[in-house]
């Protein structure tokens, strides 16, 4: 039996482990100045940081989801983190463990490429899938359990081509940890194992753990914690109304299965995980073999998310990928024809760095790098918002704020209120009866988005969670609103909006430049002199009942520009298409925020509209 051995260190190990040590230190900065920042933007991180944080005080609870967390994924691998929380209880901890793992499977890729190659291949392509933009972007994209599969696949495959069985089942046994398919990959790997001409424990070993595991999880466990709340069928529709259903239209219908995983997005997403290697995988298809089911998983949903580089969902593909491309460059090596050898050299490194340079994700990290290297003023708004909410108290919010909110027992995302349902559900989402601060960023782009959770009814739901208590605004500047429950009994709602007559005096130097239902009729100012806060009232006219949601994008002026953003009329509570028609009233609709200027007024102000957009079209 071989076994690792460990030679003296060499320069090429050397250079790769400061290539390691590089990519850990920029992509933990990056993923610093993202959380510093409010720059992500959806769940995944809090519903992990506060699972994990959930851990070490007892609970296997997930209020942001609903259910137990086991139950939307069997992410064990939380466990094993536990202890580091425990002792550095931050979202930043997973982020940075996260980017740790990812890197280390570039040592994996270095010590398989070495043994089948050279030790210069094994160095470049190290160096290639650290610059690997799948790889990147998923670092990137909030904190996933299934990431550390990535590395510990990698790790996987070596060991079982060092025919080291110990270490083979050490490395398996952690990616089954990371999550539930990760058991498909093990099953599948059985099959890959006896083309490979491996016998014995090398191939009933993964697969009566991978089938054992998958029955537990999928068919006995999961399926008890969740309750039937989180609907991942729904993923898969459009091929059935029943599992059973679903795998024999997959098996029966080859060609239209074949069209659904062939549409020109999951193409282009196929393209972006084999382009950066040159193709050089598909010379030896045979080691993609375990991926199979997880490749069919990806391409058969119809979550476009799901085939998109700039998510996680290309964690489980990855290492085989790579492993396929080693054995692709060996297979060409190895021809008799010269002119074949010279094809990896050329390949690899034109496409490599091609990817790296128009695949958009150096430009996605330059532009999360300030100049200052500091905060904006809406940056430290919001820091300062959330200081104000007690470390225990049960809160609503939008998706930027919860990965700072997520050290606490009670915290629901704002959008499961907002569309009245649960994330990839149709089960209805009851208003939680015991949330005590209410935390909208209205500019929230996957909260209120056409492309996100928008709906034009949606702001009922959360008129209705408003009209169960009594609710005081303790911070309104910008597209900031923090609101605090000061009672459970219901009272006269926070006046944002309200109706005054037509010959209220207002400020009407006013130029609107796009013709929409909803006309601004002029403005009026409270404030300034040493404060930068001002209160801003917009003056609205309603010409017809029009029932789209729109965003003002403004500048208010007096010499010079004094602010220029985009407000939303109503802060997503009270929309303009829950307005009157002002001429079935007589009423001007009086729409107040509170914006912060950087200069003080020392002229007669102006008031430009430049566009009214729709959330919705």
């Amino acid at each position: 039996m071989k076994t690792l051995t460990y030679n003296a260190i060499n320069k090429s190990v050397i250079f790769v482990t400061a290539c390691i040590a590089a990519y850990i230190t920029v992509l933990s900065i990056t993923c610093c100045i993202k959380y510093k920042n409010f720059e992500y933007g959806d769940f995944d991180l809090a519903v992990h940081a506060q699972s994990v944080w959930n851990i070490t005080h007892g609970s296997f609870d997930c209020s942001i989801l609903g259910i137990p967390f086991l139950g939307n994924h069997m992410v064990l691998i939380l466990f094993l983190i536990v202890p580091f929380y425990a002792i550095f209880p931050s979202p930043l901890l997973l982020l940075h463990m996260q980017t740790a793992a990812i890197a280390l499977g570039a040592l994996g890729i270095y010590f398989l490429a070495k043994k089948e190659l050279s030790e210069k291949w094994a160095t470049g392509i190290s160096i290639v899938y650290l610059v690997y933009p799948p790889l990147i972007y998923m670092n990137l994209y909030e904190f996933h359990p299934v990431a550390f599969a990535t590395c510990f696949l990698i790790f996987m495959i070596y060991f079982y081509k060092m025919e080291n069985f110990a270490g083979f089942l050490t490395f398996m046994t952690l990616a089954i940890l990371c999550q539930e398919n990760m058991s498909l990959i093990v099953i599948m790997f059985a099959f890959y194992a006896m083309t490979d001409k491996r016998r014995g424990r090398w191939v009933w070993m993964p697969f009566i753990i991978g089938i054992c595991y998958f029955v537990f999880c999928t068919l006995f466990l999961m399926p008890r914690l969740n309750n039937n709340i989180i609907q991942f069928r729904q993923l898969y529709a459009h091929l059935g109304d029943s599992s059973a259903r679903i795998v024999m239209n997959i098996i029966f219908h080859p060609l239209q299965t074949l069209g659904i995983i062939t549409t020109p997005e999951k193409v282009t997403f196929l393209n972006a995980l084999f382009g950066p290697l040159g193709y050089l995988s598909f010379l030896n298809p045979a080691t993609l073999i375990p991926a199979i089911p997880v490749f069919l998983q990806r391409l058969l949903s119809n979550r476009l998310t799901e085939t998109r580089i700039l998510f996680h969902y290309q964690a489980e593909f990855i290492p085989f990928i790579f492993v396929s491309a080693i054995y692709g460059i060996k297979r060409l090596l190895a021809c008799k024809y010269r002119l074949l050898h010279l094809m990896p050299a050329i390949l690899l490194p034109i496409f490599s760095i091609s990817a790296l340079l128009f695949g958009g994700i150096t430009g996605k990290i330059y532009l999360l790098y300030p100049p200052d290297a500091g905060q904006t003023h809406m940056n430290k708004a919001k820091d300062m918002a959330l200081k104000q909410i007690p470390s225990d108290a049960p809160v609503v919010a939008t998706f930027g704020f919860l990965p700072k909110l997520a050290n606490r027992p009670v915290l629901y995302s704002l959008h499961h209120i907002y569309t009245g349902k649960y994330t990839l559900s149709s089960t209805s989402y009851p208003i939680p009866k015991d949330i005590r601060y209410l935390v909208i960023d209205t500019m929230d782009q996957l909260t209120f988005s056409k492309n996100g959770f928008h709906g034009s009814d949606n702001y009922k739901n959360l008129q209705t969670l408003l009209a169960e208590g009594t609710w005081e605004v303790i911070e309104d500047i910008d597209s900031i609103l923090v609101l605090e429950k000061t009672a459970h009994t219901p009272n006269i709602p926070p006046e944002m909006i309200t109706f005054v007559t037509p010959e209220t005096t207002i400020n009407t130097n006013v130029v609107q430049s796009c013709k929409d239902p909803v006309k601004l009729c002029g403005f009026s100012i409270i404030g300034q002199e040493d404060n930068k806060v001002i209160a801003l009232t917009l003056y609205w006219k309603k010409e017809n009942s029009d029932t789209k949601e729109y965003d003002l994008k403004l500048t208010l002026s007096d010499d010079k520009t004094l602010f220029s953003g985009v407000i939303s009329p109503g802060h997503r509570i009270w929309p303009t298409q829950s307005w009157p028609v002002s001429l079935d009233t007589n009423k001007l609709i009086a729409d107040r925020h509170f914006i912060r200027l950087d200069q003080h007024i020392t002229a007669p102000l102006k008031l430009h509209v430049n566009a009214v957009l729709s959330s919705v079209d």
